[in-house]
């Protein structure tokens, strides 16, 4: 097996792909769009590699990996769900925009994109003809087949695209990636797929693809799958192609494969048709005989250029702050629409991932109370990060000077800050197991209310320190959208105090309008009223099932009115489009000896978790910004359910979606 030498590894783990912008820049829309479902998404991605690498590390990340593995685009999107997969489009936008791995600009993708599609497409294809288990494998094994190419020139810019230019085709490219690099794309791609974990031969099947006939024999199906595929395109599509060399490949992939020659050419020649159809949607242009590799016209070892004057240096600085400023706005819009400061903290951390590479990432928060830096619980944040507290003396560690603005970042790695590092620094790195820590501060609109904290190599270092800038501008769009939610949350609960003392949670029962009330007659009603704004127009599907004749309940109508608006409005803010908000009414439910009607209210939303949940119908307590709590006026719900002699239950799981049973007494409610 050939070895991927550790300082190739610490190039390319950044993740670094580029890639035509025409595919990113519909897929961005796409993502933007309410009205596209997350299978248009998938199918879309599934036409390019580098969106299908991005999708599948991210859905395959340690953070998400629990909720199951992915090896399909639609399985994956579901798990990143709608709101990070936008989080995911806009860091792509900005990092092909402000961190150019490979001066991308420079190079022509279309040939290597039009190449991988194609060997996917006829890999599906093959798949389908023999009837291989897992069709959509086969597509994205061939999709990736090459992806160890954009990550070798993503990490290693100009020095690998020294051996592109100087390569004819893809065995050139090999031999000289092996003597320059000790390692090839095969491998590195292979690498990749490794990352994810995943029960399957997809990572061998990019490992193969330019193994010999004889050798591909004995390999898994996928493989050779993948390898005919990529034999097949290669013969077809390249004009340097020899008849005695194709005449023995075709050979060999009907005798492993029992695909004839003239299926083969006609499989290859649907899926030209349809890969040229897809790429004139996009305006994409592929010229005859396109080179399959990357290619630059003008390759340069060195990117780097002139110095600039400080004429030019400032004005290049403040033209880097307004791009900056203007490319963070969809992030910052991103966060705000996010329902909880644990989950605009998860999104903050894995966005920072996607954008700067490897490493851990951690916060610590201010505390002004307790004038300390401390963990926050946020899931994949080490517990024991959440214990600790640095006290805000500059004097007594790099976090705390950071957190007080008296340092503008620190990096253990700096000989200054090396010596100004403190113990409770080393705890925080020996924690995140890291060789070394950078602290960025979150800087909102008047104060740091906290830091960002990167666990990373010391290579890695070298690589950030050239994205300081933009590193600082993520960090403040992240603090300014955190504040802007705790405002949020203060004002809503400003609101619910207000609504809780304006309104006589102590009335006497005899005081509110007692009518017999048909349950289903009102919920109809109320659907046809609320349900476009609340539900349909926001891409949330109604399911209703109300049984029929309903006993009535004697009760305030406009009280049940009033539950039932609260309930529907957070399960309304909480349920992305494309859920489900299901309303069902029951009878002769047996409630402590009483007979009582049912309604039952469920949504797919993201659910709560314990620690909210055992508080669940409490007066909002003070730590309220920080507890992850979705549902407005909750405690107001519940003593208007009280009143009319009701009883209220909640059931709900991180990640599972959320259900409320409200029970009504029946008139004459007594069990015989």
């Amino acid at each position: 097996m050939l070895r991927i030498p550790d300082e190739i590894i610490a190039s390319i783990e950044a993740m670094h792909l580029p890639t035509i912008p025409q595919t990113l820049l519909r897929f961005m829309q796409m993502a933007d769009d309410e009205n596209t479902t997350m299978a248009e998404l998938a199918a879309f991605a599934g036409h390019d590699p580098v969106l299908t690498a991005r999708v599948l590390s991210v859905a395959n990340s340690p953070a998400l990996k629990g909720r199951g593995e992915s090896k399909d685009l639609a399985h994956a999107l579901a798990i990143i769900g709608t709101r990070f997969t936008r989080t995911l489009a806009a860091c792509l936008v900005v990092q092909n925009v402000f961190l150019p791995a490979c001066d991308n600009h420079d190079f022509d993708f279309t040939g290597f994109w039009g190449h991988s599609l194609r060997v996917a497409e006829v890999a599906q294809a093959i798949a389908v003809e023999i009837h291989f288990r897992d069709v959509g494998e086969a597509h994205l094994a061939g999709l990736l087949h090459n992806i160890g190419q954009l990550l070798l020139l993503g990490g290693l810019r100009g020095r690998y695209g020294v051996l592109l230019a100087a390569s004819a085709g893809e065995s050139a490219l090999r031999d000289r990636e092996k003597i320059e690099l000790g390692t090839n794309h095969s491998a590195v791609g292979a690498w990749l797929v490794d990352q994810w974990a995943l029960s399957s031969f997809m990572a061998d099947a990019i490992l193969f693809h330019h193994a010999a006939a004889d050798e591909i024999v004995a390999a898994d199906t996928l493989s050779q799958i993948v390898w005919s595929a990529h034999t097949i395109c290669h013969h077809c599509a390249e004009s340097d192609s020899l008849q005695q060399e194709r005449d023995a490949d075709f050979a060999s992939v009907h005798a492993m494969l029992g695909v004839d020659v003239p299926t083969i050419f006609t499989l290859y020649q649907n899926c030209a048709i349809r890969v040229a159809c897809f790429a004139a949607t996009l305006g994409i242009t592929e010229f005859v005989n396109a080179r399959t590799l990357p290619y630059s016209p003008t390759p340069s070892l060195d990117s780097s250029r002139a110095p600039l004057n400080s004429s030019e240096s400032a004005n290049a600085q403040m033209a880097e702050t307004v791009r900056n400023l203007a490319m963070m706005q969809p992030l910052q819009r991103l966060y705000a629409s996010l329902q909880s400061e644990a989950e605009m903290l998860f999104s903050i951390r894995e966005s920072a991932w996607l954008l700067f590479g490897p490493g851990h990432c951690a916060f610590l928060m201010v505390s002004r109370q307790e004038a300390v830096l401390s963990g926050v619980t946020v899931s994949g944040q080490p517990l024991l990060l959440q214990q600790i507290k640095i006290p805000l003396d500059p004097g007594q560690s790099l976090a705390a000077a950071v957190a007080l603005g008296k340092k503008p970042t620190a990096a253990t790695f700096e000989q200054e800050d090396i010596a100004a590092a403190s113990l409770a620094d080393i705890q925080i790195n020996r924690i995140l197991g890291s060789e070394g820590l950078l602290y960025i501060p979150l800087k909102g609109r008047t104060r740091i209310i906290g830091l960002m904290v990167y666990g990373v190599s010391a290579s890695h270092y070298v690589r950030l320190k050239m994205k300081l800038s933009l590193m600082t501008s993520f960090a403040g769009v992240a603090a300014t959208s955190l504040e802007e939610w705790c405002e949020k949350q203060e004002r809503e609960q400003l609101l619910t105090a207000k609504l809780i003392n304006n309104f006589d949670l102590h009335a006497r029962k005899d005081t509110a309008i007692v009518s017999h009330v048909e349950v289903n007659t009102l919920i109809e009603s109320m659907l046809e009223r609320y349900g476009d704004s609340l539900f349909t127009s926001r891409g949330i599907k109604i399911e209703k099932d109300l049984e029929a004749g309903l006993s009535a309940v004697a009760c305030d109508r406009d009280t049940i009115k009033q539950i039932l608006f609260h309930l529907w409005h957070n399960a309304s803010d909480a349920t992305a489009a494309g859920g489900f908000f299901a309303i069902s009414t029951h009878d002769n439910i047996n409630q402590d000896g009483r007979s009582c009607i049912e309604i039952r209210l469920s949504d797919t939303g993201p659910g709560m978790p314990q620690e909210v949940m055992r508080r669940l119908f409490q007066p909002l307590a003070p730590d309220y910004n920080r507890s992850g709590h979705v549902g407005l006026g909750l405690s107001i719900v519940a003593a208007l359910v009280e009143q009319i002699d009701g009883r209220i239950t909640c059931q709900s799981k991180s990640g599972r979606g959320t259900r409320f049973s409200i029970l009504l007494p029946k008139i004459g409610n007594m069990l015989i």
